[in-house]
């Protein structure tokens, strides 16, 4: 994909059109993508690097990009880590909730908020929860307690705090509705979430039918998702969400111009619609989003890595660069 950067970790500015090496000797346990940032988990210690301009890394530091894996300040471990646009945030291993990086929109949740204002340190969330899962999104972030409460904060504008009113919070409030949430996606203007009984429930901007409540209107509280479906996990992106059943079918909403939906077509879908090839399991499926267009990705069952939608900058990993690929197509070196 695109490495303008450095966010591959291939210490260099060279855009990949199917997956290069990061040049490191790190093995890592699991992968984390923001907007122009990874980092990659080792056990409980996370290493990052690309962008860093407004300390979204934790370095300590803010300015030039980091081309190879880094640690942050501090020695902080995480049980959840999580990567928004321009922000981070995790659970340290004794329990209490950090964000660094941008707090334009008071999504580090540390009473902060304004222009240029941001931390290149993780900072204390203050609340008097404990939480057990974040996520951080494009200038909000929501987190989870261990009895299913959805707690969010940052901007507003749409909704995509959920709670029941358009105005931001600098502090995590709590998601209306009384549900239990079993676990929580954030998209750049919209949230989901997974309750304990399987449903799907997501709220925020609905104008390109992200929500997929069967219209396009934005939500300012929980809105079921359509569909007599159970999930096992939802992923929100930038305007269009996706999600895997019991059953390991892939099912996408919202915007298609680039094939992101997966389904053999560029038409938006109001509602969950499958994706094409009806013989592909998959484990878990992630969506992508950017300023270059927005894409979708997932592990088949098979061990197989599928991307869909817009290739440009080679972010489908099939070797070749493509404005649209409607169809979850296999990414070099998988088999």
């Amino acid at each position: 994909g695109d490495n303008i950067v450095g966010q591959l970790g291939t210490d260099d500015l060279e855009t990949r059109v199917q997956p290069a090496l990061i040049q490191t000797s790190l093995r890592f346990d699991k992968m984390l993508l923001g907007a122009l940032h990874t980092c990659g988990m080792v056990g409980t210690l996370p290493w990052c690097w690309g962008a860093n301009q407004v300390g979204q890394l934790g370095t300590g530091t803010t300015g030039f990009p980091t081309g190879t894996p880094d640690t942050m300040f501090g020695g902080l471990r995480f049980i959840d880590y999580s990567l928004g646009a321009i922000h981070t945030c995790g659970i340290s291993t004794d329990t209490l909730s950090y964000c660094w990086g941008s707090a334009e929109r008071g999504q580090l949740g540390d009473g902060t908020s304004g222009n240029l204002t941001f931390k290149a340190v993780a900072e204390l969330v203050i609340t008097d929860s404990t939480f057990v899962q974040i996520a951080a999104g494009g200038a909000h972030t929501c987190a989870l307690t261990e009895a299913g409460q959805a707690w969010c904060w940052g901007a507003n504008t749409f909704g995509q705090l959920g709670t029941g009113n358009f105005l931001g919070a600098l502090f995590p409030t709590l998601v209306v509705g009384g549900l239990q949430f079993q676990a929580l996606s954030t998209g750049g203007v919209h949230t989901c979430g997974t309750t304990l009984t399987g449903d799907a429930y997501c709220w925020g901007e609905g104008t390109n039918a992200q929500l997929g409540h069967g219209g396009t209107g934005s939500k300012a509280a929980p809105e079921l998702v359509q569909g007599s479906h159970t999930w096992r996990s939802v992923s929100a992106g930038g305007a269009h969400t996706c999600g895997v059943t019991p059953t390991d079918d892939v099912l996408c909403w919202g915007i298609n111009d680039s094939g992101q939906l997966g389904n053999g077509t560029l038409d938006i879908s109001l509602v969950p619609a499958p994706i094409s090839g009806s013989v592909l399991k998959f484990q878990t499926v992630l969506v992508g989003s950017g300023s270059l267009g927005a894409y979708t990705c997932g592990l088949a069952t098979s061990g197989n890595l599928y991307c869909w939608g817009r290739g440009t900058e080679g972010q489908i990993g099939h070797g070749q660069r493509e404005q649209r690929v409607p169809e979850p197509t296999l990414v070099a070196g998988s088999m």
